[in-house]
């Protein structure tokens, strides 16, 4: 059953999802979104029953003159606290930041704006403009850095649009925060990816305390991969670890070149990034995913040597016909099992109506079985961003004990004079066993 996790409002937008379990109280998940109620306020989506129902909290804006959901993504660390991070600006000045906030009530109650880095006053074309972070949290009890969060994004230099991967750490549970440290070096635009650049990164974590983080190379086409020893402190020299073929097709707006699948919906690689801490057989093997392709398909490598060596690329899905883009993986913490879900189009002809799918693999990557998660077919087109076809960046996912809960936005529930974008979600159960047709 698909669950909806936001409220119908007014101005009912969102996109880009984000969702967490507890290890403490696996019935507690938090998720996000951004949001553009409240004139995009910060929002958060708390479940306390697996799911099934969720409440929304508004969190407000560190600035009433700032815009505050921006590329939020959620965590809990292994002591049950919970984790929002998002960014803010300001549309007029530029002013911009990346903040945190903290629960340790489940969600109930959130600690809110914290900065990880903050960008006040007069800015010029030199002054940082900071995107897409993400947050990870070192949860495995054998590492020297256990609950440490690690928080990389990219940052733009608007004067000739060079981005460059820089990281921030917390040792105190997220109440303060470092400086930024380098993870790639400033790298001007490239006219064949005058849009990203080097753009989202994620950081994953090992048993022993090694942070890996990994980001798409635009102008490389490629994969970009570092790694710290040190709790994030240095990082080593940048790799290119794998090649892949743009997504969909090339197409040139005001703000430069985008990526779009079927009916012009912006759609850009990026990877996700896991790392097995479990006292399994496969502990510290990492895994990739990414979506690649002009007929866009799912891709996966392992590495079992710390990022030394990967796997050939496989694709995931088996499925050769639809469009597939918009994955996130997560790894069962109890047993390693993987789950990546993904957007798909294999029961449109025309690839336009997706769905959602979720692939799952007990075997290391090995293997993969395709399992449905959205019960409709919706048109990504039906969003408030029409003339761009504007819906987002990227999807969430979450596992626990079996239980895969994947989040993303949903279409369905538009009608003809107004669009609805809504977070849903759709708990299920892989182990389980299929259902037969009858």
């Amino acid at each position: 059953m698909n669950v909806i996790a936001t409220e119908n409002d007014p101005l009912p937008i969102q996109n880009e999802s984000s969702i967490a379990i507890n290890p403490k109280n696996p019935r507690n998940l938090i998720a996000s979104a951004v949001d553009y109620r409240g004139n995009s306020s910060t929002w958060v989506y708390v479940s306390s029953d697996g799911g099934r129902r969720w409440r929304n909290i508004n969190l407000g804006k560190p600035f009433p003159d700032w815009v505050s959901s921006n590329d939020p993504s959620v965590a809990f660390d292994g002591e049950g606290r919970g984790y929002l991070c998002y960014g803010g600006f300001n549309l007029n000045t530029g002013e911009n930041g990346v903040f945190v906030a903290i629960s340790t009530d489940g969600g109930t109650t959130w600690q809110s704006h914290i900065p990880v880095i903050l960008h006040r006053g007069t800015m010029t074309p030199d002054s940082a403009f900071e995107d897409k972070y993400y947050i990870t949290v070192d949860n495995c009890f054998t590492s020297p850095y256990y609950g440490r969060i690690y928080i990389p994004w990219k940052r733009v230099i608007p004067r000739d649009a060079s981005t460059q991967i820089v990281l921030a750490f917390s040792s105190d549970g997220g109440r303060t925060w470092s400086l930024p440290v380098t993870v790639s070096e400033r790298l001007p635009a490239s006219s064949e990816d005058t849009t990203y650049g080097q753009s989202f990164p994620l950081a994953a974590t090992g048993p022993d305390g090694t942070v890996y983080v990994v980001w798409n190379h635009g102008p490389q086409k490629a994969i970009g991969f570092a790694v710290s020893r040190d709790g994030g402190n240095t990082f080593s020299a940048p790799q290119l670890i794998q090649r892949y073929r743009p997504l969909g097709t090339a197409k040139r707006i005001p703000e430069g070149i985008r990526h779009t699948v079927k009916g012009g919906v912006r759609a850009e690689t990026y990877p996700v990034l896991v790392c097995d801490t479990t006292a399994g057989p496969r502990r510290g093997w990492l895994y990739l995913c990414w979506a690649a392709d002009s007929i866009p398909n799912i891709y996966f490598s392992r590495s079992t040597d710390g990022g030394l060596t990967w796997s050939t690329p496989i694709i995931v899905h088996s499925d050769t016909t639809g469009d597939q883009f918009w994955p996130w993986m997560a790894l069962d913490p109890t047993t390693g099992d993987l789950a990546i879900m993904y957007l798909d189009s294999r029961d449109d002809p025309q690839n336009l109506l997706v769905t959602v799918s979720v692939s799952y693999s007990s075997d290391g990557g090995m293997t993969w079985v395709d399992r449905r998660c959205g019960d409709t077919l919706w048109d990504l087109r039906r969003n408030p961003f029409r003339e761009n076809a504007f819906a987002g960046d990227y999807s969430g996912c979450t596992f626990y004990n079996g239980w895969v809960y994947p989040s993303w936005v949903d279409m369905r529930n538009t009608t003809f004079n107004t669009a609805d974008n809504d977070v849903y979600t759709a708990p299920i159960n892989v182990r389980a066993p299929m259902p037969v047709a009858n």
